[in-house]
């Protein structure tokens, strides 16, 4: 349990220092082989996150009451799954299978961090306390960043250049795309057909 904790304590530093821009972040990470299994229960440290988040509720400018945000298990499994996924075999395909494992670990530590920097919009948007539009102009600065963010960890942990990183990033954006499609697929499943109307 020491070795995880402390592995964690480190993704958590290197997330924070590449949040933060410092030039040797990515020697916070811990990239042994624990180092990245460990990186993967990344989605089970901010689980409970979601999981409070998704019980809060506010008042609509109608005055009915709706859930500050919903929990959808099936999205937030392949959120954290598609990318890593389509990432392993792109990174053979751009000669950085050496670099991947190292990537990954960023990457999982760095949705930590996301997860935590998200609240605040959510709040905003679900509370009067600023107007639609002054809530919305502050989720698309903190979006703007947070892709900067990405952009920062792809470029570093990878060792590729500025637009490589670009196509990286927008390929994790893809990803999320694609989770949103799948999990909203599998919610749709068809029904086995019910017995038939009675004559």
């Amino acid at each position: 349990m020491q070795a995880i904790g402390a592995s964690i304590q480190a993704g958590l530093r290197g997330a924070i220092g590449f949040l933060a821009n410092k030039p040797n972040a990515k020697d916070a990470f811990d990239l042994s082989l624990h180092g990245v299994a460990v990186s993967f229960l990344a989605p089970l440290i901010v689980l409970p996150l979601h999981l409070m988040l998704s019980t809060l509720e506010f008042t609509t400018p109608d005055g009915s009451n709706a859930n500050l945000m919903k929990f959808d298990i099936w999205y937030y499994i392949l959120r954290w799954v598609t990318f890593p996924i389509i990432m392993i075999p792109l990174a053979v395909l751009i000669d950085r299978k050496n670099h991947v494992l190292s990537f990954l670990v960023g990457w999982n530590w760095s949705n930590v961090v996301i997860e935590a920097i998200s609240i605040l919009p959510i709040f905003l948007l679900a509370s009067s306390a600023t107007g639609a539009i002054g809530a919305q102009i502050i989720l698309m600065v903190v979006g703007v960043y947070l892709m900067i963010y990405r952009w920062r960890i792809a470029k570093s942990l990878l060792s590729i250049g500025g637009w490589s990183a670009t196509a990286i990033v927008a390929i994790d954006m893809l990803s999320t795309y694609v989770a949103i499609v799948l999990s909203g697929g599998l919610g749709d499943l068809p029904q086995p057909p019910g017995p038939p109307p009675a004559s």
